[in-house]
């Protein structure tokens, strides 16, 4: 089992390559149009190397679930199945996680030597994986809403159709609102 690196040791030792924990991402990437050293493709042999890299810490506020701040659970404890337990089936695939609905990100964006700033930009976060995608799906997150610094609103919704068992389809949707701390589902 491999163990994340704190991003301070990250950031030392890693050449090429990327990590992704709770609340910060790193990464740094040398190659041509996103490929490691242009391996496998017929690119030109002049063609243009380009790297980019990033590093960003991640502020959350709210993951799927409650995120009170007079909890003094962590939001990560307070963290609930995005479609419930029965989710973890293969039936019901693909798998969908909300992460992070509301967070506040800063951190750099180097792109072809340039450096992009950014302090508490809205953040979101969620990971999907399975053996099948939607044959339609939609999907939609809202964290900026400017009236509302003091009182938190993150607004996600999402579904689609999908094949289940013995050549049916299943059309399905969820809403989400998160409001002062207060998941409404």
């Amino acid at each position: 089992e491999v163990e994340a690196m704190s991003p301070l040791f990250w950031r030392r030792k890693v050449a090429s390559g990327f990590q992704i924990l709770p609340n910060s991402i790193q990464g740094r990437i040398d190659g041509v149009d996103g490929t490691a050293g242009g391996e496998g493709w017929n690119l030109p042999p002049d063609a243009e190397k380009r790297s980019c890299s990033f590093d960003i810490n991640i502020e959350p506020i709210s993951g799927w679930g409650d995120s009170s701040a007079k909890s003094s659970q962590s939001i990560q404890d307070q963290q609930k199945s995005t479609a419930g337990w029965l989710a973890s089936f293969p039936v019901f695939e693909p798998h969908w996680q909300v992460t992070i609905s509301d967070a506040k990100a800063t951190g750099t964006i180097t792109w072809r030597n340039k450096t992009y700033e950014f302090t508490n930009a809205p953040y979101y976060a969620e990971k999907n994986w399975g053996g099948s995608f939607p044959t339609k799906w939609y999907w939609m997150q809202c964290n900026t809403f400017e009236s509302y610094d003091e009182r938190r609103l993150s607004l996600t919704a999402g579904g689609g159709i999908r094949q289940i068992p013995m050549g049916k389809t299943e059309e399905l949707g969820m809403i989400c609102v998160h409001y002062d701390g207060v998941f409404y589902e």
